[in-house]
């Protein structure tokens, strides 16, 4: 319980969505069919190092700026949660694969199991 006496239910995160996240939300819902996550525990084709790694399927066949916009979206998404958690800013990388592509976002190899659901 907090020091009211309450708790903590009630307040809003330190960094509740705004009209911006909720926007960046509803671009990826349109534009990804299908999005898997992985952890990326070493060096491999798609990162460096330890990273996440989520690989997106396109809905229907978006144009370079839609396709664009949906990466920057993920790109904020993830920073701002990084930054909640009190993780450094991660390096993104981005790889065609198929009809889709996998994104990464570096991240300690010991927290890997939680930066997947980031």
């Amino acid at each position: 319980m907090g020091a009211a006496g309450q708790s903590g239910r009630d307040t809003p995160p330190a960094s509740a969505p705004d009209a911006a996240e909720r926007e960046r939300c509803a671009t990826l819902r349109e534009l990804v069919a299908d999005a898997d996550g992985r952890r990326l525990t070493g060096p491999s084709r798609w990162a460096a190092g330890p990273a996440a790694a989520v690989v997106i399927a396109w809905r229907d066949d978006p144009g370079a700026s839609q396709r664009e916009a949906a990466r920057a979206a993920w790109r904020a998404l993830v920073t701002r949660t990084y930054s909640d958690l009190g993780w450094p800013t991660p390096r993104f990388t981005r790889k065609a694969a198929g009809q889709g592509e996998v994104w990464t976002a570096t991240g300690r190899i010991d927290r890997l199991y939680a930066a997947i659901a980031v």
